[in-house]
């Protein structure tokens, strides 16, 4: 990134905070929806020019506070989140205690931040404070409040360890929305476990969107048995063992990609050695954050990249990162070269995701199992990718009290379209009887 655009954007977060800023609380229109909020954040993601977006963000903040407090910012944190699209744009409005944080910082790469000084890097973040004070709150530049605010710093424990490979969310998602525990209030204890989470939301509410045919899931209670003739079925190998409680989930989620191109099949030397290679026929390459990447294929709303890591030790969710960082966008310039040389490819492993188990919710759901199994095969005639997620779950005890009704009561129905109740009725003890009694 440039001197010239850190400016900018400075200048942008200036404005927010002087004395215009205030009178922009209220907007010339009515306010923006989360939805429109979304929107321009995506298109500010490849311009960098977030002023006028973290300036609606703020109207957004105020009217949902002075609504419903902080139960409404937390609500609009979410709703906000879920619908920016941006990839790997992180939680962008943050409720964060007594403050609200605008992440601006997001939508610039690992490499672009490093070339900001704190000081720059604190004015990417707008922090205000939630209370009566909300419209008069100062910016809060304190950098060592925002580093890295995507991921809250969990570290590894003594003896802890991450998986060497890491499901697709939208796999995980599947399984869990299968086995009714998607919605559930995750809590991370590790590195893996908080990328799962605080991606895992957005993974959910993106699962419409997947192409038909590309997922699909299953879960039964009390047993594995289903479980596993569906992996089976699919091709897969992995197995969960049986569980212990006639309360535990067990789920399962298949990932299938498949796809032809032309090509011709050859071979390669490299540092020294022949290996069986494909000769890829028109592809596209970009040059994204310094790297060279290859589009494969692009077909019915899907494409399959392709790029270097060089000596880079990627493992677990680092995998997952590295390739949204390098996937093009539309500002990113394309190369000439319209074919690629690259070795043919038969992966198939299977990887038991100690990062993941152990994850627990709020109600104290537990994932006790959590397997991977992934295959990728590919040569000159197309490739073809699968992977299988099996995970199984103890079901936290249900503290809740149910709702009494242990007096006299009415009961009434209601109708689209009519203003008042179709029938109503009282009900009294003397009623408290099972109607399939004997008379």
């Amino acid at each position: 990134m440039t001197d010239t655009s850190v400016k900018a954007q400075d200048k942008g977060t200036e404005n927010l905070h002087g004395a215009d800023a205030h009178a922009g609380l209220t907007p010339d229109g009515p306010p923006k929806t989360t939805q429109q909020i979304a929107a321009s954040w995506d298109a500010a993601y490849n311009s960098h020019d977030f002023k006028a977006v973290t300036g609606d963000m703020k109207v957004a903040a105020q009217n949902a506070y002075e609504t419903g407090g902080t139960a409404a910012l937390t609500k609009l944190q979410t709703t906000l989140n879920d619908q920016i699209k941006a990839p790997g744009a992180g939680p962008v409005f943050v409720v964060n205690g007594g403050k609200i944080e605008i992440h601006n910082m997001q939508g610039y790469s690992d490499a672009e931040k490093g070339k900001l000084t704190p000081s720059d890097q604190a004015k990417l973040i707008t922090i205000h404070a939630v209370g009566g004070d909300f419209p008069n709150a100062k910016e809060i530049t304190d950098v060592a409040s925002i580093d890295k605010p995507q991921n809250p710093g969990i570290k590894l424990k003594p003896g802890q360890k991450i998986s060497d490979e890491f499901p697709s969310e939208y796999a995980v998602a599947t399984a869990l929305k299968a086995g009714g525990l998607l919605n559930k209030d995750w809590m991370a204890s590790n590195p893996e476990q908080r990328y799962l989470v605080d991606n895992l939301p957005k993974a959910g509410s993106e699962l419409g969107a997947v192409p038909k045919g590309v997922l699909d899931g299953v879960a039964q209670t009390g047993g594995v048995d289903k479980v596993n003739k569906f992996l089976a079925d699919k091709g897969m190998d992995i197995r969960l063992d049986p569980t212990s409680n006639k309360s535990d989930v067990a789920m399962a989620a298949v990932l299938s990609l498949k796809g032809a191109w032309t090509g011709k099949d050859t071979k390669m030397t490299i540092d020294g050695k022949e290996y069986p290679a494909a000769e890829v026929n028109h592809v596209r390459t970009f040059k994204q954050n310094g790297t060279d990447v290859v589009e494969l294929y692009k077909k019915d709303g899907v494409t399959v990249y392709a790029a270097p890591i060089g000596d880079d030790k990627l493992s677990s969710y680092q995998v997952t990162q590295k390739a949204a960082s390098l996937t093009p966008n539309a500002d990113t310039p394309e190369g000439d070269a319209t074919k690629v040389l690259m070795p043919k490819v038969d992966k198939n492993v299977q990887t038991d995701l100690v990062g993941l188990k152990g994850l627990q919710a709020t109600d104290g759901t537990s994932i006790s199992q959590a397997k991977l199994q992934t295959k990728l095969a590919i040569d000159q005639n197309g490739f073809s990718a699968e992977q299988g997620v099996a995970l199984a779950a103890t079901r936290g005890l249900d503290f809740a009290q149910p709702m009494r009704l242990d007096k006299p009561f009415i009961v009434w129905a209601t109708a689209n379209g009519v203003s008042q109740p179709l029938f109503a009725t009282s009900v009294d003890q003397k009623y408290w009887k099972d109607p399939k009694a004997a008379k």
